[in-house]
């Protein structure tokens, strides 16, 4: 797969609705503190241990899910795709294996399984079902793109 057939399949994820991005944004700040809560416990995997020692880990929850409410007020798919690259290539070139990615991704929709309305669950896990389900396309992709 590459850059466009990934943006193909992005356009076919439906934006949220209104009710939902507002829902997302209202519980925002308490989901994130809920997934550092939760990671922090689960992780204690080798790869969790670079993520601590740079803080990347940390911070990088706070600024997904900033990013993410954001995506969900104005959808758009370019956005999503190019900035999904970027992250896969940063989290790769700073020696994480996406495997760790994966984890923190399905990790995440367990907590918005039961933190969210079914309805705003239901719209917001495409996103992430798309993020988890094209970790090796990322790969390959960003292995060959020039840095």
């Amino acid at each position: 797969m590459d850059r466009q057939a990934l943006l193909d399949s992005a356009r076919k994820i439906m934006a949220p609705s209104p009710e939902t991005a507002k829902e997302f944004s209202d519980k925002r700040v308490i989901l994130t503190r809920i997934i550092k809560q939760v990671l922090d416990a689960k992780l204690s995997l080798p790869e969790s241990d670079k993520a601590q020692k740079s803080g990347m880990d940390r911070n990088d929850h706070t600024y997904h899910l900033m990013h993410m409410e954001g995506l969900f007020t104005a959808y758009s798919p370019e956005e999503y795709v190019d900035t999904t690259l970027w992250t896969a290539r940063m989290y790769r070139s700073h020696g994480f294996n996406l495997n760790h990615w994966e984890t923190i991704l399905k990790t995440i929709t367990d907590i918005f399984k039961t933190e969210l309305t079914p309805k705003a669950y239901g719209e917001i896990y495409p996103f992430y079902e798309w993020m988890i389900s094209n970790i090796p396309d990322f790969i390959s992709i960003t292995d060959n793109q020039a840095p």
